[in-house]
């Protein structure tokens, strides 16, 4: 049993029919969206697992801070241990009058996906003090409640498997 203390948080289904949006009975650790593919790559499945979503929600998981999902521990996963030929940046946006403004730097690390020939994958966390505010979601169709940073998207394979993230200090 969990002591007085920590946060609390109640999911339910979603959708008022008889089955509900999400399936509590297929894995008794996780809970995920009803009627999606089990097979799905570990780069899909932040969007249909929420042991997966949890597991990304800090970039850094503060001192004595843990996530319990259905009883058990959730291990925390930086996808920046994902990439190859990993760069990290310091963007500075520009204000009108072109100069850079140092109070608004944002740290960004880009790489390759590993399997990027394989996955047809790109984006970026975005993270604001170490907290997920928006993550990647490759098929926004398909979970369109989640939130996401829209990336160009083209024809071609440009920019096929390039991921990030991004943090606002």
């Amino acid at each position: 049993m969990m002591s007085n203390h920590g946060t609390r948080v109640i999911i339910y289904n979603l959708w008022e029919d008889d089955q509900g949006l999400l399936d509590f009975d297929s894995d008794p650790h996780d809970i995920q969206l009803r009627g999606v593919n089990q097979q799905l790559n570990d780069y899909y499945a932040i969007h249909v697992f929420c042991q997966s979503y949890a597991a990304i929600l800090y970039l850094r998981l503060p001192a004595g801070f843990r996530i319990i999902l259905r009883g058990l521990d959730v291990e925390h996963h930086n996808i920046v241990d994902d990439m190859m030929l990993s760069e990290k940046l310091r963007y500075r946006p520009q204000g009108a009058d072109g100069v850079a403004k140092d109070d608004m730097a944002v740290a960004v690390t880009v790489g390759f996906v590993k399997d990027a020939e394989h996955i047809d994958l790109q984006g970026f966390n975005v993270y604001h003090k170490n907290r997920l505010i928006k993550v990647f979601c490759p098929f926004s169709p398909l979970i369109s409640f989640l939130p996401f940073w829209r990336l160009w998207n083209s024809e071609s394979s440009e920019g096929r498997g390039v991921i990030g993230n991004l943090l606002k200090f």
